[in-house]
């Protein structure tokens, strides 16, 4: 994956986040790419299995002339599967992608550090998302 680099920094902040879903962005600008750790928003009582990612940060990224390649969460005492959940709030009602171009990666963790991730991106042909990249993790 051409962003892999930033995975030391993505475990961290996911097994930080631990028990709560962590979640954060992967920009790009100058073909450099880095990892920016965001907030859950998500409300303390859905923030084990859930995560809302303050939009403003979008348009944080966008000011800072940096591209959002992908949208990070985990998954506590989870897989790195892209769930029910996960697809369906990034489709469109109509069933397209949300966010065209971003993928979407996947750490499994638990109290013990990272287990795996997983890239997921839109395959418009399909009208769902798959598995593009996957690695085993040691945190």
């Amino acid at each position: 994956m051409r962003w892999s680099a930033c995975m030391d920094e993505v475990v961290a902040w996911m097994v930080a986040a631990y028990p709560d879903e962590g979640c954060g962005l992967i920009v790009s600008a100058d073909g450099r790419f880095r990892f920016h750790g965001c907030q859950n928003l998500a409300p303390k009582h859905l923030a084990r299995s859930s995560y809302m990612l303050d939009p403003r940060e979008l348009l944080l990224a966008e000011d800072r002339g940096e591209a959002v390649v992908a949208f990070v969460h985990s998954h506590p005492d989870g897989s790195d599967d892209f769930s029910a959940e996960d697809r369906a709030d990034a489709r469109m009602p109509d069933g397209a992608a949300a966010h065209p171009g971003i993928d979407y990666l996947v750490v499994s963790v638990t109290a013990g550090g990272a287990g795996n991730a997983a890239v997921f991106r839109f395959e418009p042909v399909l009208r769902d998302f798959a598995r593009v990249w996957a690695v085993a993790l040691a945190s």
